[in-house]
């Protein structure tokens, strides 16, 4: 399965341009403090003490590790920069339905590009990646916002409370209105900031009081991704660094309604290595919430994909066939069809079950009779369908097995 997902990854990136970069395992635990800010460090970061008396950190998130990587080397690569990566994470968090402590995820960031123009690449390239799979608006959304209009208005409710409103507006889209007032109520606001604060947390037209937003919801319109968009206000985004217009994508799914991945836009990415202003966008898909999706929507045969990958299995009845099976394996995989082999003989049948377990769709069975008229009898696991081929005529076996796999 993380093959299949990794591959139609790197697709979907590489056809908007995108190239591919990795960064090492382990940083310097302030990265994180500057980069991501205190509570990830906190609450998230594996970390320990090296031989050097270093504090270092297990990467949690990759953006960190990109900002350090551009601060090197932004100034001598053409605009717009386009990078993608796939990296090994891990997070000391209570794992839960969608969440684990370690997973892999999809990064796509593009810096030096206008900020609409940017999200609007990657909300295109998103929405081409997860309509790959037959995902549609029935599927999932795309919610936004603009956080200087959010920021603007918490300070002006409680400056010095400003991030225990993030943290009410991020939790009020997953859960009852009733339970959010409750959470406002108890930061003692007065009466006026409460009205402020819930006002503002269920207006979703509120949207036209921001330039980026208006300018974005023009933008999109007859491109793929206009018809997923939609303001939602409760959309802040938990990292310190972005600045601008932040996103999630949502799964529509009754049973599963949670965001799948978010992202956003960042304007002071460099700054703690004292380098010059690079606006950046960029998003994070766990492979975890996305194989969630796929399965609650039926997107995606996970038996097909997670059992294995050949195209055709080879077997015979006797020993003394086993050279001839041998041989005309090392043939077929010389076109690059993928063949796999039972090393000891056997009956058909026993072949049969073996592929069926396998998640092989084509059996090429060698018995005494086919022995005797040299050649190879290729049976279609799911209909049955028997067709007699030479023994030497491997471009025609191939043939028949590319057709079904």
């Amino acid at each position: 399965m993380q093959d299949f997902l990794f591959s139609r990854m790197k697709r979907s990136a590489e056809i908007f341009g995108y190239e591919p970069y990795d960064g090492p395992l382990l940083e310097d635990i302030e990265l994180y403090r500057a980069k991501s800010g205190e509570e990830l460090v906190v609450e998230q970061v594996y970390c320990f003490v090296d031989r050097g008396g270093r504090e270092m950190a297990i990467r949690p998130e990759m953006t960190p590790t990109l900002a350090r990587m551009l601060a090197r080397r932004h100034r001598e690569l053409p605009k717009p920069i386009r990078f993608y990566s796939i990296p090994n994470l891990l997070r000391y968090e209570r794992p839960q339905r969608g969440r684990l402590r370690e997973h892999w995820q999809f990064n796509c960031d593009i810096f030096g590009a206008p900020e609409v123009a940017s999200i609007v690449e990657i909300l295109e390239l998103l929405v081409h990646f997860l309509s790959g799979f037959g995902a549609n608006k029935d599927h999932f959304q795309i919610w936004v916002n603009d956080r200087r209009m959010t920021d603007r208005l918490f300070h002006r409710i409680a400056p010095t409370k400003v991030r225990e409103l993030y943290a009410i507006a991020d939790r009020s889209s997953k859960e009852n209105p009733g339970k959010t007032g409750e959470r406002i109520h108890q930061l003692k606001l007065g009466n006026e900031g409460e009205r402020l604060m819930e006002n503002y947390l269920y207006d979703f037209k509120a949207w036209d009081s921001s330039p980026a937003l208006g300018e974005l919801f023009s933008a999109v319109e007859g491109l793929p991704c206009g018809e997923y968009l939609h303001y939602r206000p409760s959309i802040v985004r938990g990292m310190d660094y972005y600045t601008g217009l932040v996103f999630e994508v949502f799964d529509r799914h009754p049973q599963h309604k949670r965001a799948l991945c978010g992202g956003g836009t960042y304007a002071n990415l460099l700054e703690c290595f004292n380098e010059g202003p690079l606006p950046g966008t960029g998003f994070g898909l766990g492979d975890v919430t996305l194989t969630d999706f796929l399965f609650v929507h039926e997107l995606v045969d996970l038996d097909s994909v997670t059992r294995g990958n050949a195209h055709v299995l080879l077997a015979c009845e006797a020993e003394e066939q086993g050279r001839a099976v041998l041989s005309l394996a090392a043939e077929i995989r010389k076109q690059n069809t993928r063949v796999i082999t039972i090393p000891t003989p056997c009956q058909f049948k026993k072949a049969l079950n073996f592929a069926e377990k396998a998640g092989v769709r084509t059996i090429g069975f060698l018995g005494k009779k086919e022995a005797r008229e040299k050649t190879i009898t290729l049976t279609h696991r799911d209909s049955g369908e028997k067709t007699s081929l030479p023994l030497g005529d491997v471009g025609k076996i191939r043939a028949l097995v590319e057709g079904r796999k």
